[in-house]
């Protein structure tokens, strides 16, 4: 006697999972991103305070943005990619508690919405790299 055990003829036809695919599953479409590069920045600088905002709340000590002093104040930089972004002549900033840095991240969040931090993005966005062409050599 085998050892093998065999499945009822329905979950055996493959249409029953396919049917079963469709009704528990969509098909996965990759989100599109704005064509746009200061839309891109903003999406994505929108994305990392969201980001923050929760690592602030589950209670982490450091975080990209953000490091708490031992004293309990927070010390915040807003960041495009790797580089600071300079807002008021300053990259960091320094807040009493918590609350106080969801407050500014709040507000950080809605001035890129706004439109209000496009220079300061701009300012660190990357150079596409130079592409060096080839010279053709004589033989």
């Amino acid at each position: 006697m085998s050892k093998v055990k065999t499945l009822p003829a329905a979950q055996a036809d493959s249409r029953g999972f396919m049917a079963a695919l469709g009704k528990l599953a969509q098909p996965f479409t990759k989100p599109e991103a704005p064509a746009d590069p200061v839309e891109r920045m903003r999406a994505k600088f929108a994305g990392h305070v969201d980001a923050t905002l929760k690592a602030i709340g589950e209670g982490a000590e450091k975080g990209k943005w953000f490091r708490k002093q031992q004293d309990g104040s927070f010390v915040l930089s807003f960041r495009n990619a790797n580089s600071a972004l300079t807002l008021n002549g300053a990259k960091q900033f320094q807040v009493a508690d918590s609350d106080a840095a969801t407050k500014l991240l709040e507000a950080a969040k809605t001035a890129a919405a706004a439109g209000e931090l496009d220079e300061a993005l701009k300012a660190t966005q990357r150079k596409p790299p130079v592409r060096k062409k080839k010279e053709a050599t004589a033989s």
